[in-house]
């Protein structure tokens, strides 16, 4: 069906009403199809211009025109040139495809007609760009901006599925995983597919204590085992179990010295350093924090995003690993308590009942030491029977234990 210009004013205001109320999600979305570096200082200006745009845009389906709008009065303070020119039109050949994916699965609003209203702005406004900049481009030109914005769609298109290919391998790592240690490897599997990643720290919140302790590290290429199982209270890692939010800094020594905060002893003060972190929630309280850094990338907020959705899953899995342990260990003591009263079910002598008794709840159980008391004929002590490992034979004298004396309640 061949697509036409809406004219009705009670559809173009809807359009301009849902341009406005999504103003920040299109603004997002169009940063992350342009790739803007979040730590270039131009970041800031660019997203300016950028916002400024979809304001016009509202504005253009109400229908006042480019030259009163404020992204004409932006433009007029900048002097022209043919590159900035051309950057701002393969910008603004994008900004259909960031409405498309904010609006484009939203229930009031024809998807397809919306994407052809904004390209039909973006087409006037380019023209009115070219016009303005007295610029005549010749087909190699236009070849040159057409590849460098299918290069783009092409590398934003890449980066979604390697991101889907990140949640996917998380999931299975959830699904599949039966204790910590292979569940951690896989997630720092995953973690690496992000960016040039060559430090990955997962740290668990001592029940205890209350302090980090890191459970997992793999820096330069190796699993460092002996930084493992260590509580620690400085670097950003606290921060962020601090705040129960994802951080994400471009310098990690610039922001430790910032937050007053010691740095990591793991992390190389040689050079700078990205560092990202993302809390690991059960609920509202924050059990971990997933940790990653590198000389040669740095994170975005799409990388952040990524990054506490594995942290999300990763708390989902521990929490099932935990849920089959307490399983798995009632079966092991349901098994045990059967066994025992086979054991003993034909003993008749107490003595050697309680010996064997102790010697088996010590083995099936688990348990480091097992004693057996049995209360006094008259009913007034308790008496020390039996115990495992060390047996009562090498015991110097026998524990007497009289009950109500205040360690022992009868």
């Amino acid at each position: 069906m061949e697509l036409r210009h809406v004219e009705s004013t009670e559809e173009r205001a809807h359009y301009a009403g849902l341009v406005f109320s999504h103003r920040e999600a299109i603004l997002d979305a169009w940063r992350a199809l342009l790739k803007l570096d979040p730590d270039d200082p131009s970041t800031s200006f660019y997203s300016d211009q950028l916002d400024v745009s979809i304001l016009a845009l509202a504005n253009w389906f109400l229908g006042t025109d480019f030259g009163e709008s404020t992204m004409a009065l932006r433009w007029r303070g900048i002097k022209p040139s043919d590159e900035m020119t051309v950057g701002a039109i393969q910008a603004m050949s994008v900004l259909p495809v960031a409405v498309r994916q904010v609006l484009g699965d939203h229930d009031e609003v024809d998807s397809g007609q919306l994407t052809f209203e904004t390209s039909q702005f973006t087409t006037e406004l380019c023209g009115r760009l070219l016009t303005v900049a007295h610029i005549e481009m010749n087909q190699s030109g236009w070849d040159d901006a057409a590849n460098e914005i299918q290069k783009r769609y092409e590398s934003a298109r890449v980066d979604r599925v390697r991101r889907l290919g990140v949640l996917i391998e998380i999931a299975r790592a959830v699904s599949t995983s039966r204790d910590r240690n292979s569940l951690f490897d896989q997630v720092r599997a995953a973690i690496q597919s992000l960016e040039s990643n060559d430090f990955t720290e997962i740290s668990l919140v001592d029940e205890q204590t209350g302090t980090l302790r890191c459970e997992f590290l793999h820096a330069g290429g190796e699993r460092r085992r002996d930084l493992e199982n260590t509580p620690y209270d400085v670097g950003l890692a606290i921060e962020v179990q601090r705040t129960g939010i994802p951080l994400v800094v471009s310098d990690y020594q610039a922001a430790c010295r910032m937050r007053g905060i010691e740095p990591s002893a793991a992390l190389s003060a040689a050079k700078q350093r990205a560092w990202m972190g993302a809390p690991m929630l059960q609920g509202d309280q924050v059990i971990g924090v997933i940790a990653i850094s590198s000389e040669l990338a740095s994170y975005d907020q799409e990388e952040s995003e990524l990054l506490m959705a594995i942290a999300r899953q990763t708390a989902v899995a521990l929490d099932n690993l935990r849920l089959l342990d307490i399983q798995a260990r009632h079966v092991a003591h349901l098994s045990a308590i059967n066994r025992l009263a086979h054991e003993i079910a034909d003993i008749r002598d107490e003595e050697r009942l309680c010996v064997l008794a102790s010697q088996l709840i010590h083995e099936y159980f688990g348990f480091g030491l097992v004693t057996l008391f049995c209360v006094s004929n008259e009913g007034t002590h308790l008496r020390m029977h039996a115990r495992a490992p060390v047996s009562l034979s090498e015991e110097q004298e026998t524990l007497v234990i009289p009950i109500g004396s205040g360690t022992v309640v009868g």
